[in-house]
């Protein structure tokens, strides 16, 4: 499938599991196109052929801690069911929802463009949806959120996400990997049956 990435602004770092993380030129900047690079390789065929059969309109879940191949796992699905995969790893900086919608416009699309003026979550989670209706290249996307529980508290950033959940385009199915369980919510994605 096609991959697009972003990051934050720090510098790349090298997990146990094995990925490397690719380093941005700031958010304003063009993302490097690049799935995560695995050293190694194992095998998940079972899990991902039941997250495949889960995928469409639901929300995935991954939680474990680090070197457990979360970012693998999603990397993996995205290749087996030939998904676009827009992939933001994200760190403490993407609290600020304005920062955290324009690192996936700039996954989205490869160019950061400009917030809608004012800056409120509704109008944010509008830009994200454009943005994630751009460019497709097949009736699947996977929106990766890496590395959640850097913002989860924050709750700005979680209504964001769950905007995003609730408002993404037919066929895009948000990924979320996270060290820990999310500290807001899930109940009614859960009590929908949309949570995996």
């Amino acid at each position: 499938g096609a991959w697009t990435a972003c990051r934050g602004p720090e510098h790349p770092r090298r997990h146990a599991a094995g990925s490397l993380e690719v380093d941005t030129p700031s958010p304003v900047g063009r993302p490097t196109p690049q799935l995560p690079f695995l050293h190694r390789s194992f095998r998940r065929g079972r899990l991902i052929a039941r997250l495949e059969r889960e995928l469409d309109g639901r929300i995935l879940l991954l939680a474990a801690g680090p070197g457990y191949g979360k970012s693998a796992c999603l990397a993996d699905l995205a290749r087996a069911v030939g998904a676009r995969a827009v992939w933001c790893r994200l760190d403490r900086s993407h609290r600020d929802p304005v920062r955290l919608a324009t690192a996936i416009v700039q996954a989205a699309t490869g160019e950061a463009g400009s917030p809608p003026d004012g800056g409120d979550l509704p109008g944010l989670a509008r830009w994200c949806r454009g943005a994630l209706e751009q460019d497709r290249t097949g009736p699947r996307t996977l929106l990766v959120l890496d590395d959640l529980h850097h913002v989860d508290d924050d709750p700005h950033a979680a209504d964001l996400v769950r905007r995003l959940a609730d408002e993404s385009p037919e066929g895009t199915t948000l990924c979320l990997a996270t060290r820990r369980r999310p500290r807001f919510s899930t109940a009614h994605w859960r009590a929908e049956g949309r949570l995996v």
